[in-house]
């Protein structure tokens, strides 16, 4: 993100400045995977594949951080859980799509 920043800016980085960047960087490109499956599929098994895909990429970067930080608190990992939750669900889903309802 040093791009956008302004000289200042980049001498007034963190170790945890930078680790903030680095879950809103998954967590922007996680939406930008599931707008972009929204907008140009229909309803399919990609489509609640991909919303699983972005439920997975906030999950890694919880997990990386409970893991490999010093920047962590246990109610990260119930954000972390309720993500692998939702993406398990996503996943569950596409595999039920095109089966016939009973």
């Amino acid at each position: 993100m040093d791009l956008f920043q302004t000289p200042e800016g980049v001498a007034a980085k963190t170790p945890f400045s930078s680790h903030v960047w680095f879950h809103g960087g998954l967590d922007i490109r996680s939406f930008c995977v599931l707008l972009f499956a929204l907008s140009t599929r229909p309803p399919s098994r990609t489509r609640s594949r991909a919303a699983a895909l972005a439920a997975l990429r906030p999950t890694l970067a919880i997990t990386w951080s409970l893991m490999a930080t010093g920047w962590w608190n246990p109610l990260f990992a119930v954000a972390g859980l309720g993500c692998f939750a939702f993406a398990g669900w996503g996943f569950l889903i596409a595999l039920r799509i095109g089966e016939p309802s009973s």
